[in-house]
């Protein structure tokens, strides 16, 4: 659970114009709502499918949610750009040439660059009509490991550029925190996560290939 009865609601302002990068970056937002753990006291393995139930209000006649679990710590990574792979000198062949093939492939290794952080998943809903929803968000599963001395983040926004826009008008939406819960698949004990003000720096300019690039789509109702 994000809060208790006594903590009341939180809102962001939706806006068309938030990039993913901007909605993760630890810098001030009013476009997006950020919470994290402590840093972990050991390494803390999630497992399976990522799930937030979401109580939230909006005035849009057709809205949207965006959530992503982030993993904020920095570390080496594999990169984004050209998929994550990178083209060696070399090359390997395997089996008899032909006229048509030289049965020989350029090596590949993966792309590695040192980043901030990571978005682990990333689930988004419609909300269809205005007033108060309570939906669940169901991001994608993954089978990851947080390293030691890592935060993980949930970030809540609207639309996100580049990947879903129903709602481009700057419209509040308002979570209600004793509602709201993330529903994290943990793979062995919750006490890996500690108490602790947020550590990670560096995040408002991240380099090219720390993120993904979306194509922009809908979604249905559910």
């Amino acid at each position: 659970m994000l809060g208790n009865a006594a903590q009341g609601t939180v809102s962001y302002v939706n806006t068309g114009r938030v990039s993913e990068s901007a909605a993760v970056s630890l810098a001030d937002n009013p476009n997006r709502l950020l919470w994290t753990t402590g840093t972990t006291k050991h390494e803390v393995r999630i497992s399976g499918t990522p799930t937030v139930d979401l109580a939230v209000n909006d005035s849009a006649a057709v809205g949207q949610v965006s959530v992503m679990l982030v993993d904020y710590g920095t570390m080496d990574r594999v990169s984004a750009s050209g998929d994550g792979a990178m083209n060696l000198a070399t090359s390997s062949c395997w089996g008899a040439a032909s006229a048509t093939d030289d049965a020989c492939y350029i090596d590949v290794t993966r792309r590695i660059q040192n980043s901030a952080l990571q978005i682990l998943a990333r689930g988004w809903h419609r909300l269809d009509g205005a007033g108060d929803h309570t939906v669940t968000v169901e991001l994608a599963a993954n089978d990851v490991v947080v390293p030691a001395g890592h935060q993980l983040g949930l970030v809540i926004t609207g639309a996100n550029n580049g990947v879903i826009m129903p709602d481009t008008a700057r419209n509040p939406y308002t979570v209600d925190l004793a509602r709201t819960t993330l529903n994290l698949p943990v793979s062995g004990p919750m006490a890996g996560f500690g108490p602790g003000a947020l550590q990670v720096k560096d995040t408002e300019n991240l380099a090219e290939g720390t993120l993904p690039t979306f194509t922009a789509f809908q979604i249905p109702g559910r």
